[in-house]
């Protein structure tokens, strides 16, 4: 008996993308995933070839479920196309920020959607009221807690934007991530195993949020055994309501949750469970 089949729209050919873990535990959960590298496929191809080869896959193997992770730059019909035919799902991880006309187009003619910000569920419920809040999971194969001899304080892994350069700028956090100022002396980017053990060196990781919404990082590094210092955010206090806050900021430890409730495991069969109960 062959697998039921999910088409995965999104970036699954470059190894630090979310997508991979979820392409991997998917095939976990018993079925066969058809990636679909939308941003590879029109860059060399183009926007026509990248929809006709998703038609194509879809009409092929009318499967279980296509998966569209974000999608910017796609035409929201596309997805219409599929949702008519196939079950779809528009995975957002995103801040209200970057909830775009597009992207509104594209979560109203999914036939469920998610986001990993509540603020951003109350939006999408505008015109899909099958809108879920779904945080990111993690993969226990990468992210465990390693004893390493500690060389860090606290870590902040992350890119550099103006809000994040003004309140790191003269203090003694090591920095990794991209588009630092020189006198920052940040160091690159580490994902992977690369990031679990820059985390187990560490005492603490810095987390600063974007608004109402905090990164898989956060769950990345508890699954690593280190503390977080988060900056306080409607989203974080409601998944760990037992945590330490002082003043606007969060101590983040492993007491204050079940960490094995976050893997992509558990996050994919809710997904799963959804659509099963339509």
């Amino acid at each position: 008996m062959s697998k039921e089949t999910i088409v995965l729209v999104g970036v699954c050919d470059k190894p630090e993308s979310t997508n991979v873990a979820q392409a991997k535990y998917f095939e976990r959960l018993g079925y066969e995933v058809i990636p679909i590298n939308y941003r590879t496929v029109i860059s060399n191809y183009s926007l026509p070839f990248f929809e006709n080869l998703l038609m194509h896959v879809v009409e092929t193997n009318k499967p279980k479920l296509v998966f569209f992770s974000k999608c910017n730059g796609i035409h929201s019909e596309i997805i219409k196309w599929c949702s008519d035919r196939v079950p779809t799902w528009l995975w957002f991880m995103d801040y209200t920020h970057n909830v775009t006309n597009e992207i509104m187009k594209h979560v109203e003619y999914a036939t469920f959607a998610s986001a990993t910000s509540s603020e951003v569920v109350d939006i999408f419920k505008q015109v899909n009221s099958n809108t879920h809040w779904i945080i990111e999971g993690y993969d226990p194969e990468i992210c465990f807690y390693e004893e390493l001899t500690p060389i860090y304080n606290t870590v902040f892994i992350g890119n550099a934007t103006p809000k994040r350069i003004e309140q790191l700028k003269g203090s003694d956090v090591t920095i990794f991530g991209s588009g630092w100022p020189k006198e920052f002396n940040a160091n690159p980017p580490v994902y992977g195993h690369e990031f679990r053990k820059v985390v187990c060196q560490s005492k603490f990781v810095l987390n600063l949020v974007h608004g109402n919404i905090f990164s898989n990082r956060v769950v990345d590094s508890l699954a690593c055994g280190t503390d977080i210092h988060s900056e306080w955010c409607k989203d974080l206090s409601t998944v760990f309501p037992t945590a330490y806050m002082y003043k606007r900021f969060l101590l983040l430890t492993l007491k204050d949750v079940k960490i094995e409730r976050y893997t992509w495991e558990n996050t994919l069969k809710k997904v799963m469970e959804i659509i099963e109960n339509g």
